[in-house]
């Protein structure tokens, strides 16, 4: 193994999983077959994924780190891929997303999406993933927070838990705006707040024109993309809102929120 891994993540060694996380859903993304057609995309993709399926195994992340002698991680902050990373841990445990039930809807019936966007990009929801759209708010920092939570706002007279999705998907932070919005949705149950740069007009979409998103390689596919939408020349990227959360980050929402 001659290739530098951790260049084609665009991380740097020693970064916490969460930013190798945060680093291929960014990559994912860019390069994903069905949003960049170019040859050149393809031939990344194949890299990242590569990249990932070591990098996000500590077994084989430790085999390659000591034969290209690296030394051991302490798990520090990544400042490339994320650019205000996540903190660092101590350990990590990468894990699948859990286990869900798909209903597939009848033919001919119609979904109804919630648009928002990232970095330029459109992105969708289900809109009845989304319970609200909410102005930007002060966060309260809280110290028991996990580390892809940015603290708590209020909600109809709760306190929420938050993620800025735009770090989750490995994008660099920006300031807040006008045009800055909290989707307020649920994770196993769980009301949580989705820091968005801004959010678009809902749009009705005929099932049939939602096209099922073509694997990134024979094993591999992102599990956090459901469906892609041609809107005109604006390609829309449907995500699966449970798929967004590992099972580790699954259980530290619980733990947090009790």
């Amino acid at each position: 193994m001659d290739a530098d891994f951790y260049a084609i993540l665009e991380i740097m060694r020693g970064v916490d999983q969460e930013s190798i996380e945060a680093a291929y859903r960014r990559l994912a993304l860019l390069y994903h077959p069905d949003l960049n057609r170019s040859p050149e995309a393809t031939r990344k993709m194949q890299e990242v994924n590569m990249a990932y399926m070591i990098l996000r195994n500590p077994a084989k992340r430790a085999v390659y780190d000591r034969d290209h002698g690296i030394p051991a991680v302490s798990f520090r902050a990544n400042p490339v891929a994320a650019k205000e990373p996540y903190r660092a841990r101590a350990v990590y445990n990468p894990v699948q997303p859990p286990p869900r039930m798909v209903t597939d809807p009848a033919p001919g019936s119609e979904t109804q999406l919630l648009t928002f966007y990232i970095e330029q990009s459109t992105y969708a929801f289900n809109i009845l993933d989304v319970e609200s759209v909410n102005m930007m708010q002060p966060i309260l920092q809280h110290l028991r927070a996990p580390l892809f939570i940015e603290g708590l706002v209020t909600y109809r007279s709760q306190r929420l838990p938050v993620i800025d999705l735009r770090r989750h998907l490995g994008y660099p932070n920006l300031p807040t705006t006008r045009d800055t919005r909290i989707l307020v949705v649920k994770f196993d149950g769980i009301a949580t707040g989705l820091i968005v740069d801004s959010t678009g007009v809902p749009m009705r979409v005929e099932n049939n024109q939602i096209e099922a998103p073509h694997p990134l390689s024979d094993d591999n596919q992102a599990p956090f993309v459901k469906g892609i939408v041609h809107n005109g020349f604006q390609v829309v990227v449907i995500l699966d809102l449970p798929a967004l959360l590992t099972q580790h980050e699954y259980e530290e929402l619980k733990n947090f929120v009790r």
